[in-house]
């Protein structure tokens, strides 16, 4: 005589694994969007929690983590861990730099020379990678500049213009400032400086070299 009980259902859960995972290390310039993302298996699905410098980020608890417009304080160490009843796996370190964008600190100057004098314009910057010089460019609202013809081979901090002539070389000057490395794309201009270059008096009309008259009379003598 014999009875049977009720069934009884065994279920094996496996732990969280992260299978697919992003790179260890980005080089990123300040503005752009970085997405961090990862794939964990494991039974019961696995919840996620992201990490900076070894801190939780609050509410950072999805399979990917979205940086939108870097900034310099991005940057760091970043890991995520995969979590569930049956255990966790952790992945790091995600090193993540951002290339902070080139900062104007001095524009150049404006300036009036006279003919076959140099002139020398200079503008200083942080987190420089590179210069372009341009010349009759447009000012902007805000006082920078844009656009404008390309000064070949200007292509440091200063410009220097040499035997200064008056109708060649008067306009007006800016600079844009590019990044360093991979983000040469991110430039800043600089605000403009007007030359003016003055010409030397020059007579070009002068009355004769010698006059014959009586006394009494007017003599009006007259240069241009």
């Amino acid at each position: 005589n014999s009875v049977s009980s009720t069934g009884a259902t065994l279920t094996v859960n496996s732990p969280a694994e992260i299978i697919t995972a992003p790179l260890l290390s980005y080089d990123k310039c300040e503005g752009e969007e970085l997405v961090l993302s990862v794939v964990a298996t494991g039974t019961p699905a696995p919840t996620y929690q992201w990490q900076k410098g070894g801190f939780d980020l609050v509410g950072e608890t999805g399979s990917s983590l979205t940086l939108s417009d870097l900034n310099p304080s991005d940057a760091g160490t970043y890991s995520v861990t995969a979590s569930n009843s049956c255990g966790d796996d952790t992945y790091g370190s995600i090193v993540v730099s951002v290339n902070s964008k080139p900062v104007i600190v001095t524009s150049p100057v404006s300036s009036t020379k006279c003919v076959g004098a140099t002139q020398t314009f200079t503008v200083s910057a942080t987190n420089a990678g590179g210069y372009q010089w341009y010349k009759d460019n447009v000012i902007l609202s805000d006082g920078a500049s844009g656009g404008g013809s390309t000064i070949a081979g200007a292509t440091s901090s200063s410009l220097t213009i040499s035997n200064l002539c008056a109708t060649c070389n008067p306009g007006v000057y800016h600079v844009e400032v590019m990044g360093s490395g991979t983000c040469s794309s991110n430039t800043v201009s600089s605000a403009s400086a007007t030359l003016v270059v003055n010409s030397p008096a020059d007579i070009t009309t002068a009355p004769l070299l010698s006059y014959t008259k009586c006394e009494g009379e007017e003599l009006i003598l007259s240069v241009v």
